[in-house]
């Protein structure tokens, strides 16, 4: 598998990070999901081993020595991205005593394996987890599927837990020591993640992890608030897009354009495959006082 430069640097660099890429890219099998799990023997060495140190020297050394270094990946100021490949991806987390953790709910898209790494005047993490008991389909906002609370669990230095994508939810609690987390995830295996709300465990919005469907139905949007008739075919175009969201919006934004042919486009909604858009489509049509029909032919 081809990888950038930095991380190459890094492989041939730290002989662990060598002996750990090489094995679980041979174990990850993209066709087998579940081939992920056969990773949590390499996991635990490389957690035990001196790697975290070893990582973070080097980090250090290479920041200081050339201005124009990047770190690859979604670094920022607590978060490293190690490794980023096809089939997973590796990082870690720095969380100094006391920092804030996020309110928020939200479903797992990737299988996970966290590690709390061992150092003098660290302790262990704690976490809620979570559980979703019919998880699927996610491509679908049910509101009804809440989750529930399963356990609190600690994970002490040197110890992993593990997020099953599709099924858990976890919530971090405020570390009391410094902590240091090593995370092994998968690809992201669903587009769409839940946020739940707090009180009642209930799903309130699904998020498109997709950054073109999201600029796609912004630009759907914008397109319409713009009101030239030339964007009507565009819009049209994105009917056919993966994501439900994108195709309602593409809808709404035509019909802002020509209330005519987004009504022919509302009737044809009743024939879509998400039942988002069909229910969205058909309340839509009764406000507009327009006889519902089951279908329009293309």
């Amino acid at each position: 598998m081809e990888i950038n430069a930095v991380i190459q640097d890094r492989l041939e660099a730290i002989p662990e990070l060598s002996e750990f890429y090489y094995s679980i890219d041979s174990k990850i099998n993209l066709t087998d999901n579940d081939s992920f799990w056969d990773c949590e023997d390499d996991f635990c060495k490389l957690l035990r081993s001196d790697f975290p140190l070893s990582f973070i020297n080097y980090e250090l050394t290479r920041t200081l020595g050339s201005e124009t270094y990047i770190s690859p990946g979604n670094a920022t100021d607590n978060d490293y991205s190690i490794i980023l490949s096809k089939k997973f991806q590796l990082s870690m987390k720095i969380l100094e005593q006391g920092t804030a953790i996020s309110e928020k709910l939200y479903s797992a898209t990737e299988h996970l394996f966290i590690g709390c790494v061992d150092f003098k005047g660290t302790g262990p993490f704690y976490t809620d987890l979570f559980k979703q008991p019919d998880p699927f389909p996610v491509e679908v906002l049910d509101r009804t599927k809440a989750i529930y609370f399963n356990k609190r669990q600690e994970v002490k230095p040197s110890g992993i837990m593990k997020v099953i994508a599709g099924e858990d939810t976890i919530s971090m609690l405020q570390p009391k020591t410094p902590i240091v987390l090593l995370l092994l995830a998968s690809r992201n295996l669903y587009k769409i993640r839940w946020e739940y709300d707090r009180k009642t465990l209930c799903p309130i919005r699904s998020i498109s992890l997709s950054p073109n469907a999201s600029r796609l139905e912004y630009t759907a949007r914008m397109l319409s608030e713009i009101g030239d008739d030339s964007s009507i075919d565009p819009l049209k175009a994105l009917l056919k897009h993966e994501a439900h969201f994108v195709r309602w919006e593409a809808i709404r934004s035509v019909m802002r354009l020509d209330f005519n042919e987004g009504v022919m486009l509302l009737k044809k909604a009743l024939d879509d495959d998400h039942p988002h858009v069909r229910n969205a489509a058909r309340k839509s049509l009764c406000a507009l006082g327009i006889p519902e029909e089951n279908s329009v032919e293309n």
